[in-house]
Protein backbone atom coordinates (compact mmCIF):
# COMPACT_ATOMS: atom_id res chain seq x y z
CA UNK A 1 0.00 0.00 0.00
CA UNK A 2 1.39 3.41 -0.91
CA UNK A 3 2.02 6.00 1.75
CA UNK A 4 0.77 9.59 1.45
CA UNK A 5 3.25 12.35 0.76
CA UNK A 6 4.02 14.15 4.02
CA UNK A 7 6.71 16.55 2.76
CA UNK A 8 5.77 19.53 0.65
CA UNK A 9 8.23 22.13 -0.58
CA UNK A 10 5.96 25.10 -1.12
CA UNK A 11 6.96 28.72 -1.24
CA UNK A 12 4.87 31.67 -0.10
CA UNK A 13 3.73 32.28 -3.68
CA UNK A 14 2.51 28.67 -3.95
CA UNK A 15 0.61 28.88 -0.67
CA UNK A 16 -0.93 32.22 -1.68
CA UNK A 17 -2.03 30.76 -5.02
CA UNK A 18 -3.61 27.72 -3.31
CA UNK A 19 -5.36 29.94 -0.77
CA UNK A 20 -6.76 32.21 -3.51
CA UNK A 21 -8.04 29.21 -5.46
CA UNK A 22 -9.68 27.70 -2.38
CA UNK A 23 -11.31 31.02 -1.46
CA UNK A 24 -12.67 31.35 -5.01
CA UNK A 25 -14.15 27.84 -4.91
CA UNK A 26 -15.64 28.41 -1.46
CA UNK A 27 -17.18 31.73 -2.51
CA UNK A 28 -18.60 30.24 -5.70
CA UNK A 29 -20.06 27.20 -3.96
CA UNK A 30 -21.49 29.16 -1.05
CA UNK A 31 -23.24 31.59 -3.38
CA UNK A 32 -24.59 28.65 -5.38
CA UNK A 33 -25.81 26.83 -2.28
CA UNK A 34 -27.40 29.96 -0.82
CA UNK A 35 -29.22 30.53 -4.11
CA UNK A 36 -30.49 26.95 -4.06
CA UNK A 37 -31.43 27.05 -0.36
CA UNK A 38 -33.24 30.36 -0.69
CA UNK A 39 -36.57 30.74 -2.36
CA UNK A 40 -34.91 32.58 -5.24
CA UNK A 41 -34.44 29.39 -7.25
CA UNK A 42 -37.20 26.90 -7.94
CA UNK A 43 -35.03 24.68 -10.12
CA UNK A 44 -31.31 23.96 -9.79
CA UNK A 45 -30.86 24.38 -13.55
CA UNK A 46 -31.45 28.11 -13.04
CA UNK A 47 -28.15 28.39 -11.14
CA UNK A 48 -25.46 29.28 -13.73
CA UNK A 49 -22.71 27.14 -12.17
CA UNK A 50 -24.85 23.99 -12.17
CA UNK A 51 -26.15 24.74 -15.65
CA UNK A 52 -22.58 25.18 -16.97
CA UNK A 53 -21.43 21.98 -15.29
CA UNK A 54 -24.36 20.05 -16.76
CA UNK A 55 -23.60 21.39 -20.24
CA UNK A 56 -19.90 20.58 -19.88
CA UNK A 57 -20.62 17.01 -18.78
CA UNK A 58 -23.02 16.45 -21.68
CA UNK A 59 -20.64 18.09 -24.17
CA UNK A 60 -17.58 16.16 -23.07
CA UNK A 61 -19.01 12.84 -21.94
CA UNK A 62 -22.38 12.56 -23.71
CA UNK A 63 -26.00 12.26 -22.66
CA UNK A 64 -25.61 8.66 -21.51
CA UNK A 65 -22.84 9.51 -19.03
CA UNK A 66 -25.00 9.40 -15.87
CA UNK A 67 -26.59 6.01 -16.65
CA UNK A 68 -23.13 4.65 -17.54
CA UNK A 69 -21.73 6.02 -14.28
CA UNK A 70 -24.42 4.26 -12.27
CA UNK A 71 -23.88 1.05 -14.25
CA UNK A 72 -20.11 1.12 -13.72
CA UNK A 73 -20.54 1.61 -9.98
CA UNK A 74 -23.57 -0.62 -9.42
CA UNK A 75 -21.75 -3.03 -7.11
CA UNK A 76 -20.60 -0.23 -4.81
CA UNK A 77 -24.04 1.42 -4.88
CA UNK A 78 -25.81 -1.82 -3.94
CA UNK A 79 -23.25 -2.45 -1.21
CA UNK A 80 -23.90 1.02 0.22
CA UNK A 81 -27.66 0.37 0.16
CA UNK A 82 -27.20 -3.01 1.86
CA UNK A 83 -24.88 -1.50 4.49
CA UNK A 84 -27.31 1.33 5.21
CA UNK A 85 -30.14 -1.17 5.76
CA UNK A 86 -27.99 -3.06 8.28
CA UNK A 87 -27.41 0.02 10.48
CA UNK A 88 -28.46 -0.70 14.05
CA UNK A 89 -29.64 2.82 14.84
CA UNK A 90 -31.15 5.56 12.67
CA UNK A 91 -28.81 8.46 11.93
CA UNK A 92 -30.32 11.73 13.29
CA UNK A 93 -31.26 14.50 10.88
CA UNK A 94 -29.48 17.03 13.09
CA UNK A 95 -26.43 15.72 14.87
CA UNK A 96 -26.47 16.25 18.66
CA UNK A 97 -23.68 18.49 19.95
CA UNK A 98 -22.53 15.73 22.32
CA UNK A 99 -21.66 13.54 19.31
CA UNK A 100 -19.06 16.03 18.11
CA UNK A 101 -16.73 15.02 20.95
CA UNK A 102 -16.86 11.31 20.08
CA UNK A 103 -14.51 9.47 17.76
CA UNK A 104 -15.62 8.14 14.39
CA UNK A 105 -14.98 4.60 15.57
CA UNK A 106 -17.41 5.10 18.47
CA UNK A 107 -20.09 6.56 16.20
CA UNK A 108 -19.65 3.75 13.66
CA UNK A 109 -19.97 1.16 16.42
CA UNK A 110 -23.07 2.80 17.90
CA UNK A 111 -24.91 3.20 14.60
CA UNK A 112 -23.62 0.00 12.99
CA UNK A 113 -21.91 1.80 10.10
CA UNK A 114 -19.73 -0.39 7.92
CA UNK A 115 -17.38 1.24 5.41
CA UNK A 116 -16.69 -0.11 1.95
CA UNK A 117 -13.37 -1.88 1.48
CA UNK A 118 -10.92 -0.42 -1.05
CA UNK A 119 -11.84 -3.24 -3.45
CA UNK A 120 -15.54 -2.38 -3.16
CA UNK A 121 -14.83 1.33 -3.75
CA UNK A 122 -12.95 0.72 -6.99
CA UNK A 123 -15.20 1.28 -10.03
CA UNK A 124 -15.12 -1.18 -12.90
CA UNK A 125 -13.98 1.62 -15.22
CA UNK A 126 -12.78 5.09 -14.29
CA UNK A 127 -14.15 8.20 -15.97
CA UNK A 128 -11.89 11.17 -16.60
CA UNK A 129 -13.40 14.63 -16.78
CA UNK A 130 -11.60 17.89 -17.49
CA UNK A 131 -12.97 20.48 -15.06
CA UNK A 132 -11.10 23.34 -16.70
CA UNK A 133 -13.92 23.84 -19.21
CA UNK A 134 -16.29 24.64 -16.34
CA UNK A 135 -14.10 26.95 -14.27
CA UNK A 136 -13.92 29.80 -16.76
Amino acid sequence: MSKPNTEFNLGLRDIDLIEDALNLVIARRSSTMSAIAGNNVENTTQVPEIKNLSRAIITQLGVLFIPKLYWRNRRALWQVIKNSRKMTKKWPLEMPVASLDRTLADLRAEYGIKLLTPEQRTPSQTTHFDYSIVSS
